[in-house]
């Protein structure tokens, strides 16, 4: 029983972390754009960031807690930002805020490891940002 409330409460905490994360990254991500960085290298420091940079196609495996840039979209003209929550070697599990009508706030992204580089499949991910 008392593990149980234990697992309950430390859900419950993770759950309210993550969004207030996404609250602050939507937020960001509306004041100052979430454009990564085209003259970058794969995995180079974004200074205007404060993060580390990958494009769709990089060498570096997705991790838990990346932040997932998205490009616009005819409905969407801002892009989208999501967290990966887990990562495995064919897919990627993302939790999401404003997902639209039809969207789930946790979803699965096949990504694909190619020769040296790993890719999701969605066209729409431009990459990745992770902390230092």
């Amino acid at each position: 029983m008392k593990f149980d409330l234990r697992l309950r409460k430390r859900t419950v905490w993770l759950m309210g972390s993550i969004l207030l994360l996404g609250i602050l990254w939507v937020l960001g991500a509306y004041w100052y754009g979430w454009n990564l960085n085209p003259k970058l290298m794969d995995g180079s420091l974004n200074s205007q960031r404060g993060l580390l940079q990958f494009t769709n196609g990089s060498r570096s495996k997705p991790k838990p807690d990346d932040l997932l840039i998205y490009d616009s979209s005819l409905f969407n003209r801002y892009g989208h930002v999501a967290i990966v929550s887990s990562v495995l070697d064919t897919d990627a599990e993302i939790v999401q805020q404003n997902p639209g009508p039809f969207g789930s706030s946790r979803k699965r992204l096949v990504i694909r490891h190619e020769g040296e580089v790993w890719r999701y499949e969605d066209k729409r991910i431009l990459g990745w940002l992770r902390k230092k």
